[in-house]
């Protein structure tokens, strides 16, 4: 078993927004699972039937269950945060949503059958965290039979190995596998390109000490070091 726990990324502010998403997220689903908000179409998203406006938000509030729950926002508060920090509170939820609003109009038009997590949403923050984080380090932990450790990784290999994965459910799944592979690749590639657009327009710039996936490959120039 792998999962991040933990990104080397300074913040200049706190992730307050970021922190109240995974407190409502968490409180509503928490309330679903145990049956004390009726479930209903509300909280899904899909064709036909299942397609409502609502459940393109309330999609993003609930779980199948707690195991889903907690892994979505340990994803969620691991990458999140940092995301957060970079491009402030209201910036963050907007991204956030329409990242989950974009994605969920896609899965209406190409996925399968009725869906719901915030997955394919929190798969776009990773997608916006590696244009302005792919080489910070993540810390990565492992349990492995009895033996159990941390290592750190750039986050370029983190993000690219769940995309990878992604991928390769998406293509072997047969939609049968109860996991949404599809979303999870569609919110990425929404939230890459909604961080190529921040980053190339100027309106998220890199601190002295990063440097954004173009940066780092030589496409444009460090803020600081520009003539």
């Amino acid at each position: 078993m792998f999962f991040p726990c933990n990104v080397d990324v300074p913040m200049e502010r706190w992730p307050i927004a970021n922190w109240l998403l995974i407190a409502v997220t968490s409180c509503i689903s928490i309330l679903t699972m145990i049956g004390a908000i009726p479930t209903g179409n509300w909280m899904l998203i899909g064709p036909g039937e299942y397609f409502t406006v609502g459940g393109l938000f309330g999609s993003l509030v609930s779980h199948a269950g707690i195991f889903h729950l907690a892994g979505n926002m340990l994803f969620l508060f691991v990458f999140g945060n940092a995301v957060n920090a970079k491009i402030g509170h209201l910036q963050y939820l907007f991204c956030y949503f329409l990242i989950g609003i974009i994605e969920g109009l896609l899965w209406v038009l190409l996925g399968g059958g009725p869906a719901l997590g915030a997955s394919g949403a929190i798969m776009g923050i990773l997608g916006m965290f590696i244009i302005f984080y792919p080489r910070n380090d993540v810390t990565v932990f492992f349990w492995i039979w009895y033996a159990s450790d941390t290592f750190e990784i750039s986050a370029y290999f983190v993000i690219v190995a769940y995309f990878l994965f992604d991928l390769w459910g998406t293509m072997t799944d047969g939609g049968d596998g109860g996991v949404a592979y599809l979303a999870h690749i569609l919110g990425s590639v929404t939230g890459f390109g909604l961080g190529t657009i921040l980053a190339l327009s100027g309106m998220v710039r890199s601190d002295h000490n990063e440097q954004n996936i173009f940066e780092a490959i030589g496409l444009r120039k460090h803020p600081s070091r520009s003539s």
